[in-house]
């Protein structure tokens, strides 16, 4: 899924060939905490590379700022502590999951 959104990415952008896949590549091992090659080699679905270099994209999701709220919580004495929560991120993510399985449903 990051990889599809990575390379959906740089085709908006109109970037192309072995140096988008090695940035998405890259984008995909820094979140997941892990060197590129295994990345690559073990999270990344090879289709949506493959679908990549044909320009066979998801369609990136509308960034709407999700629904968001503050937690305030009162400290001892005059402190608050104010947390800023994401209540919809989910659905976003649930959309780009969705793109992906049909784009590589297509691709069959």
């Amino acid at each position: 899924m990051l990889a599809a959104l990575a390379l959906a990415r740089e085709h908006k952008t109109g970037k192309g060939g072995p140096r988008a896949v090695s940035r998405a590549v890259r984008e995909v091992s820094s979140a997941l905490g892990n060197t590129p090659a295994v990345a690559r080699a073990s999270y990344i679905d090879p289709r949506v590379i493959t679908l990549f270099q044909t320009a066979q994209v998801i369609e990136l999701p509308e960034a709407p700022r999700p629904v968001a709220f503050t937690l305030e919580i009162e400290l001892d004495g005059d402190d608050v502590v104010e947390l800023p929560t994401d209540i919809d991120g989910d659905a976003v993510r649930l959309k780009i999951e969705q793109r992906v399985h049909a784009l590589l449903l297509a691709a069959c």
